[in-house]
């Protein structure tokens, strides 16, 4: 497995993975993607098995995108893997890395408890869900 940061030439992978993940939704989530992946504020991490695309994670603090975002994606058939998990902790390292105290991230209901072995905690609710911070 390899992690890397994502590309301009992965965006078009990207947006199919989403739309695979979210059927009805689509739109919305490519539209959020696009966005955040033009920001220079972004911090994006990319997971490859054997060449495939497997998961991504994408994370801002540009206000424009409406503050903090996360955006975590595993592919369906590699769900259960672990590779959310090495995602997270390669953003907690690079957060580490640039000085940062916390990471925060607005994290929907069905993910709370996730976050939360991940080490995370939840400070207040918010209108994408539960805003949650991880501190060093």
């Amino acid at each position: 497995m390899m992690i890397r940061s994502i590309t301009p030439a992965d965006q078009e992978q990207l947006l199919l993975l989403e739309e695979e993940l979210h059927d009805n939704e689509g739109k919305k989530h490519k539209a959020t993607l696009e966005e955040a992946l033009g920001s220079k504020e972004a911090i994006s991490l990319l997971a490859e098995q054997a060449g495939d695309m497997v998961a991504y994670l994408l994370a801002t603090e540009d206000q424009h995108l409406k503050g903090d975002l996360i955006v975590l994606a595993v592919r369906p058939a590699f769900q259960g893997q672990g590779y959310g998990s090495i995602l997270i902790a390669a953003l907690k390292d690079l957060a580490v890395q640039m000085e940062k105290k916390a990471i925060w991230i607005d994290c929907p209901e069905n993910l709370l408890s996730y976050f939360a072995q991940q080490g995370f905690r939840d400070e207040a609710e918010s209108d994408r869900g539960v805003h949650m911070v991880w501190e060093r």
